[in-house]
């Protein structure tokens, strides 16, 4: 083989191994973790989705919801369109999900988590009114009184 296929090859070589290094470094995919199929907020600040945080849509069915996650359904049983959203974040910081399909519209929900989570409703003067706290572990199929009125979660 010549000298100079040889440095063009080892010159393909590197440009290879240095495009596959670019793309799987987390500053490449930056902008690819604030991406989800809905638009939720976060409540201390006004990023989209609070750092570490990822949201994607679940199946029908409590076993749907992966570990880790926290899963809402808007139909009761954990039926109808559902949303599992795991990380880690700063105690306090939650989740509000106004003018999303489940706003005032979580009818099931499976915490499958690590730390106790509180539903809120947004008071119409301002405000928060607490609708009730969801444990690791536990769920509510249906049936819960704060259904039609959650706008968001917080992490406690």
């Amino acid at each position: 083989m010549s000298i100079r296929r040889r440095i063009s090859t080892l010159l393909g070589m590197v440009t290879l191994v240095l495009g596959v290094a670019l793309v799987a470094t987390p500053s490449a995919q930056a902008e690819t973790t604030n991406v989800h199929p809905v638009e939720l907020r976060s409540v201390l600040n006004d990023e989209v989705i609070p750092y570490g945080f990822t949201s994607r849509p679940v199946g029908e069915g409590r076993d749907a919801c992966p570990i880790y996650h926290l899963c809402i359904w808007t139909g009761t049983n954990f039926t109808g369109r559902g949303l599992g959203i795991t990380g880690n974040v700063v105690p306090g910081d939650g989740f509000e999900w106004l003018n999303t399909v489940w706003e005032n519209n979580v009818h099931s929900a499976v915490n499958k988590g690590t730390v106790t989570l509180e539903s809120f409703n947004y008071r119409p003067g301002g405000g928060k009114e607490y609708l009730g706290g969801l444990a690791p572990g536990y769920d509510f199929r249906c049936c819960w009184p704060g259904a039609t009125k959650a706008d968001g979660i917080l992490y406690r």
